[in-house]
């Protein structure tokens, strides 16, 4: 009988942990790409969990009675079924999630390329772990300068990570992007890889560097993982948030912002965390009810704002650092 030789490595983030555990080299020198700096080789039990095994020929089939409800992922669908969800391609892969205890099994075939579904269910394992101690999300990004953090939060595609990047640029220092991590009005840096596609790359020249030493080419997005960290400063220690921004592409060379009320943008950021989430995370009442009472405090005690992103990326930073004078 073959024995399977398992690769294992825990995720700690503040104070959740997810033991991940593959017979992959692949997956896991991706996942230590994607979360190293958060990695330890301590096993630690009460966590999340996530388990990988690739197979020659994957047979696993959906339990009879599961219900269909949506189509997520590029060609992917979804079934629930007694608090399980299931994604399934055949004869390429099989996942099960229980998302109620954070863990998930999946199985694949080696030339299978579903690093993308993995990283975003470990992705939301942790956020999931972190709102049970008290930590909650926002989907955005976030830099530091001298007044404090600027949170930058809006839906897929609104400019955030451009906002992000336009004052690394000058010379700020990177929090968060993609997720955002506040624990009783304080933000937490939290260094994950970002999605950087083409189109940006031609902005920022500078991405290259990461690229060449960290990135991972994903066709499919068409797009690099970057580990920011590699070329512009970052944020170690907790900071107090000085102005939040809901983010707009808008078809103008020069950028604008325009102060809004705390009631619209807690309204943003609440709809924002559902889409986020997806039906795959959906929350409890209960959760929401605590992420609604966080959200609301941080809002009450800054500066938000409606900004509006054009071409010229001067224009932007300036826009940004000129609304805190």
């Amino acid at each position: 009988m073959c024995t399977v030789m398992m690769k294992r490595v825990c995720l700690r983030v503040y104070d959740a942990t997810l033991d991940f555990e593959t017979s992959s080299q692949l997956f896991f020198d991706e996942f230590i790409r994607e979360f190293g700096g958060y990695t330890s080789n301590e096993a630690v039990e009460g966590g999340g969990k996530i388990r990988l095994l690739e197979k020659t020929k994957v047979e696993f089939e959906v339990p009879e009675g599961a219900v269909r409800d949506s189509i997520v992922f590029p060609s992917t669908a979804m079934y629930l079924h007694e608090g399980s969800i299931f994604l399934a391609k055949e004869g390429d892969y099989f996942i099960n999630i229980n998302p109620a205890k954070c863990e998930a099994n999946a199985y694949l075939r080696s030339s299978s390329h579903i690093f993308e579904k993995m990283r975003f269910i470990a992705k939301r394992f942790i956020i999931r772990l972190l709102e049970d101690k008290g930590i909650v999300s926002i989907h955005g990004s976030a830099v530091r300068n001298d007044k404090g953090a600027l949170l930058f939060t809006g839906a897929s595609g609104s400019g955030k990570t451009t906002s992000l990047l336009a004052l690394l640029e000058k010379g700020c220092q990177m929090v968060a992007d993609d997720v955002i991590l506040v624990d009783d009005e304080v933000v937490l840096p939290f260094h994950i890889r970002s999605m950087i596609h083409n189109d940006t790359l031609k902005r920022f020249p500078s991405l290259s560097s990461g690229i060449a030493k960290s990135g991972t080419w994903v066709a499919e997005a068409d797009g690099w993982w970057v580990n920011l960290g590699d070329i512009y400063p970052v944020q170690r220690e907790p900071t107090i948030p000085g102005a939040i921004f809901h983010t707009h592409i808008w078809n103008s060379t020069r950028s604008s912002c325009m102060k809004t009320e705390p009631n619209k943008m807690l309204s943003n950021l609440v709809r924002n965390y559902s889409l986020e989430a997806g039906i795959i995370f959906s929350r409890t009442s209960e959760q929401l009810k605590r992420v609604f009472s966080a959200y609301s405090k941080i809002v009450e005690n800054i500066p938000c704002y409606d900004l509006y992103i054009g071409r010229d990326l001067e224009s932007l930073s300036r826009t940004i650092q000129g609304v805190e004078k």
